[in-house]
């Protein structure tokens, strides 16, 4: 009986634009969309063209323990821990060891953020769904909800999100803008908000700052202006920092030399610089193998080249490399963790692990791959830089 419909879609959708084809597919989970393949020559065509624009790689965020990746067209995937709903995946799922849909989106989503144990996902129209941890009401203010476990909207005519810790932040289009959970100040620096604890310094009037990542745990930051410039002030014991100063704590913005980046963070155990030459450069203390094969970096070392995105939370580094995620280090899930025991370090497709998956009527991403990808070469051409602890994931 579904066969007749599914002949019927595809007929309407080969007939269609393909742009107008591809919107009616947008509206479809991936496991629907895999099944329209098997329908004819022609719609396998069509599905194959709109699947590899979609499966391109548009942003990554990592929360602790978890990892959410937006695609291309507004969807997002999900892996790791889902104990208080971070994932969006429903409070029947605990964990996700595979990148899993999350299906029940209300609309397209343009960028994603994550704290500590929530999600901000931005969708198209401006509105902001929550998801995950709420006791300190960083997803709904009003609600005594704990968790949410699902997409929720907590607000309209948004334009910017940011996630840190315990704390949200929504910026309206006229750079306005509304704290949830643990209090964070505002700061305006020229044309753009900063969101930062008291103990970080005054940003320099002097400098057109692009982006500010802060760690409050360990209390250190680094700082990105729009030419390239990395400043760096805080906690830099064992040369956290990546400078060369021996003082345990840098007390104003210090600027590391011979640096052009254009993407930065800090977590509570490493510095991340992504120059503008797309090398990812990593210092700390490597304490579940995400920065790499080293123990202990006192300075800044290459982690991975030719890398178009990536994000890290404390025990781990998710990495783009011409639309192929890598991951480094370890996700706890419950009592074990999503991880090899070699070194340390996985492929996110979890290959060999014998936790309960979500329920089949989710795609994983290793299914979409198997089926999309199959007859694609099983392993990318590595960089000379990429070393041998860098996994293929994706295409």
């Amino acid at each position: 009986m579904g066969r007749p419909n599914l002949e019927n879609i595809a007929h309407q959708l080969t007939t269609l634009p393909q742009e107008l084809g591809f919107l009616i597919l947008d509206n479809l989970p991936l496991i629907e969309i895999i099944k329209l393949k098997r329908v004819s020559t022609q719609l396998k065509n069509f599905v194959s063209s709109y699947l590899t624009d979609e499966l391109k790689i548009k942003e990554v965020s990592c929360g602790q323990d978890f990892t959410l990746v937006l695609l291309n067209r507004g969807r997002v995937l999900a892996v790791g821990n889902n104990s208080s709903g971070q994932l969006g995946l429903g409070n029947d799922i605990k964990k996700a060891c595979m990148l899993t849909e999350i299906a029940n989106l209300k609309e397209n989503i343009q960028h994603i953020s994550t704290g500590f144990a929530h999600s901000l996902l931005l969708g198209e129209s401006g509105t902001v769904y929550g998801m995950g941890r709420n006791a300190e009401k960083q997803v709904k203010p009003d609600s005594d909800q704990l968790s949410f476990y699902s997409p929720t909207p907590i607000e309209t005519s948004t334009e910017t999100i940011f996630a840190q810790d315990h704390t949200s932040a929504l910026i309206d289009t006229h750079n306005s803008f509304k704290v949830l959970g643990n209090s964070l100040k505002g700061y305006q620096h020229r044309h753009n908000t900063f969101f930062l604890p008291d103990w970080v310094p005054a940003l320099p009037d002097n400098l057109d700052v692009a982006d500010v990542s802060v760690n409050n745990q360990h209390q250190h930051a680094l700082l990105l202006t729009r030419a390239g410039e990395v400043f760096a002030c805080g906690n830099n014991e064992s040369g956290f920092l990546g400078l060369n100063s021996k003082e345990s704590f840098i007390n104003i913005w210090t600027q590391i030399p011979d640096i052009k980046a254009r993407q930065i963070k800090t977590t509570a155990v490493g510095c991340f610089i992504l120059t503008q030459d797309s090398v990812l450069l990593v210092s700390g203390l490597n304490t579940k193998g995400q920065l790499g094969p080293n123990q202990t970096l006192g300075t800044f070392t290459q982690l991975a080249s030719e890398v178009t995105d990536f994000d890290a939370a404390d025990h781990h580094t998710v990495v783009v490399v011409n639309n192929n995620l890598y991951h480094f280090g370890a996700m706890t899930l419950d009592n074990s963790e999503l991880r090899t025991i070699e070194k340390g370090i996985l492929p996110l497709q979890g290959y060999s692990f014998s936790q309960k998956q979500p329920t089949p009527s989710r795609i994983t991403f290793k299914e979409l791959m198997v089926d999309f990808f199959k007859n694609q070469p099983s392993t990318p051409k590595q960089s000379q830089s990429q070393t041998k602890n860098s996994f293929y994931f994706g295409v």
